[in-house]
């Protein structure tokens, strides 16, 4: 199994310029829930945002199927 790290969230935040803030609390970096953007957190939670390898081009995708 898999695991997101923080420094996988907030490089995708970075390459999306998402507005998803993230804080140092106690030496520990978390996530900001900001109710006005909330759909920005959950989809880069639910890990919409994607990038195509041929064309450069990101995607937020609504749907996703894994292709193995």
């Amino acid at each position: 199994m898999q695991q997101v790290t923080i420094d996988d969230l907030k490089k995708t935040i970075q390459n999306f310029n998402l507005k998803v803030e993230v804080v140092n609390v106690d030496g520990a970096e978390k996530l900001v829930f900001d109710p006005k953007n909330r759909w920005a957190i959950l989809n880069l939670l639910d890990d919409a945002y994607l990038g195509s390898s041929m064309t450069g081009i990101k995607y937020e995708a609504n749907s996703k199927r894994p292709v193995y």
